[in-house]
């Protein structure tokens, strides 16, 4: 299951901001370090995925979680901007 960003309980307004947030140098800024966090984590599962009882930050179960969730991050401006396309139509 992919976790999205739940843009039904924004409004309209805020929605246009979040499809465009690679127009924002901040939110851009963002989203590179989230995506290349992301990529560390799934590199990491990839090369040495690993049980952590000791540690949960450093399981792979909780490494899945945390891509998930940066995925969501980095999908939501498109996400938007299909949202905004889908409710114009």
């Amino acid at each position: 299951m992919a976790l999205k960003i739940n843009l039904q309980k924004r409004e309209d307004h805020e929605v246009k901001t979040i499809a465009d947030a690679h127009q924002y140098s901040a939110a851009k800024l963002l989203i590179e370090d989230v995506t290349t966090l992301r990529d560390r984590l799934r590199q990491e599962n990839e090369d040495s995925p690993r049980r952590s009882p000791e540690d949960l930050t450093d399981d792979f179960v909780f490494k899945a979680g945390a891509i998930s969730a940066l995925n969501a991050i980095i999908n939501a401006p498109d996400q938007a901007d299909a949202y905004i396309k889908r409710r114009s139509k």
